[in-house]
């Protein structure tokens, strides 16, 4: 997020935006479903943070409440292929 949105004001931040963000997690392959939708509910939990000592409108955390989580298509499979193991 900070490498796509770091200029952008809280309350400029949009659902488009924040589903930029989810797109750029799914893209880079490094990471599970779980991981992208643990990452992506930490996103809102900040925000919903900042609504609650009116650091910016609560439009801004409604709006970002339509993004919905990642989810792998039938068929679809995305994991991180584990790791090689040495011969004893």
């Amino acid at each position: 997020m900070c490498e796509l949105y770091a200029g952008t004001m809280a309350e400029d931040f949009t659902a488009g935006d924040l589903a930029a963000v989810r797109d750029a997690m799914n893209a880079s392959g490094r990471l599970c479903r779980t991981e992208v939708n643990r990452r992506l509910y930490a996103i809102r939990r900040a925000f919903k943070w900042g609504r609650e000592r009116s650091l910016f409108p609560a439009s801004v955390v409604a709006d970002l409440e339509v993004v919905r989580a990642w989810h792998l298509v039938a068929g679809v499979r995305t994991q991180i292929p584990s790791p090689p193991t040495l011969p004893p």
